[in-house]
This record gives C-alpha cells, structure tokens and sequence, in this order.
C-alpha cells in the first residue's frame, strides 16, 4: 500500500428546490453517511476523496438554485454534538490498519 487512508467525518447540509435533484443528492450521500434530518447527513469520507465528492454533488445540484454545506467535525467538535429529542449520534467506528 503506497500511503495511508484516513477517513474523515462531514456533517453535510443542502438545500435543493427541486424534488427530482433533492432525491438524487440524498441518495448520493446515503451512500456515504447516515442521514441525521431531512437535509443533513454525517458522513464518512475518505481524506484524499474530498474533492471528488464536492464534485460528483456538485453535478447533482442547480447553482443558482441550490446549496450545499459540509463541515469537517474535529474529534472535539464531534464529541460536542448535543442532539434533543428524537436525534441520535453514533459513535464513529474506529478502524485499525495493520501495514
């Protein structure tokens, strides 16, 4: 294996107007995360994929229309989550690699 691959968690946030590209852009990030609420997902990305997965959304989304917002969460970020009511946060999975 010529480098490492570290996984980094995004809470990704939309706004799509149109219902045809609003159902394609949360299927695209149910395959990347869990949904938290209707236009938010936590999502596990692979560092180097960051770009290719602002792109391949990108492509999903109407410029003049539509809106996407990921924000990288820090360990300490992620353990500062408060979730009220019905939402719920899982722990990220810990991976272990042997070289």
């Amino acid at each position: 294996m010529d480098r490492c691959l570290v996984a980094v968690t995004v809470l990704v946030m939309y706004d799509v107007v149109r219902d045809q590209r609003r159902a394609k852009l949360a299927a695209y990030l149910q395959q990347w995360g869990d949904r938290l609420q209707y236009s938010v997902f936590l999502c596990r990305l692979p560092e180097a994929g960051i770009d290719e997965f602002v792109a391949d959304a990108s492509r999903i989304l109407d410029k003049d229309e539509d809106s996407l917002l990921l924000v990288r969460m820090c360990k300490l970020c992620y353990e500062g989550v408060m979730p009220v009511g019905q939402g719920e946060i899982e722990e990220p999975p810990l991976y272990k690699a042997v070289f």
